[in-house]
């Protein structure tokens, strides 16, 4: 789930798994921002929230930015 976070949680910086074979799951946002309830029940099912930078996208360009960070992280781009 990507979301502005103020404890500093980015998507370069948090650590990915080790196993490249594994599976991740991204939830973007709605451009309008998750609901209080969305967030709440996002924290009880063990989602980590994270964030692109200070910079609001559209929902499918934070899609693929995040799909290019991922695999930039774990070398398979480029």
């Amino acid at each position: 789930m990507l979301a502005k976070r103020r404890d500093g949680k980015s998507l370069q910086t948090i650590e990915l798994p080790h196993d490249v074979t594994g599976s991740v799951l991204i939830l973007i946002g709605p451009e309008g921002g998750w609901s209080k309830e969305e967030m709440r029940m996002a924290e009880q099912a063990g989602i980590e929230q994270v964030t692109l930078g200070p910079h609001i996208l559209r929902a499918e360009t934070a899609a693929i930015a995040t799909i290019s960070i991922l695999q930039s992280r774990l070398g398979q781009l480029g």
